[in-house]
């Protein structure tokens, strides 16, 4: 759902920059491993936008995540 919904924002503002950021809580450490997180970083990916943070940007004793994004066109 939030793939399409970004998909139709991206079309209406393909020919102009804008920044996408917030804790969108989509680990994009989990590329690879889940479904969700690979088809939002690759709608991105094709509209153009790429993310400026690729360190973690939560991290505890167990895990680190990186959930809060930043993108730039």
């Amino acid at each position: 759902m939030l793939n399409e919904e970004l998909q139709v924002i991206f079309q209406t503002l393909k020919h102009n920059s804008f920044f996408i950021f917030g804790d969108i809580n989509i680990d994009l450490f989990k590329y690879e491993s889940h479904q969700a997180s690979k088809d939002f970083v690759n709608q991105l990916l094709i509209s153009g936008y790429y993310a400026l943070i690729n360190l973690p940007t939560r991290i505890n004793m167990n895990i680190c995540t990186l959930i809060d994004n930043i993108y730039i066109h």
